[in-house]
């Protein structure tokens, strides 16, 4: 199995998600993640000096901004 297979797998069954990997889903840059963690605007949650997305929280938050991620739309217009 590859590396990017197993790691997309681990990643899918974790609570949270590391701030770049959230930049990467939402189509932002690194520094701009890190920004809105600055100002609040990421669901997150300090280990250490780690830094984690909520991945519930980021679902929720997305929903509440009207954004379909999952691609439910799509299916109910069948």
């Amino acid at each position: 199995m590859r590396k990017e297979t197993r790691q997309r797998q681990t990643n899918e069954s974790t609570l949270t998600i590391s701030v770049e990997e959230c930049a990467k889903a939402l189509g932002i840059s690194k520094v701009s993640a890190y920004a809105a963690v600055r100002r609040g605007d990421l669901p997150t949650v300090r280990i250490g000096r780690r830094i984690l997305v909520s991945r519930k929280g980021l679902e929720a938050m997305l929903e509440a901004a009207g954004i379909n991620f999952r691609g439910d739309a799509a299916r109910g217009a069948s």
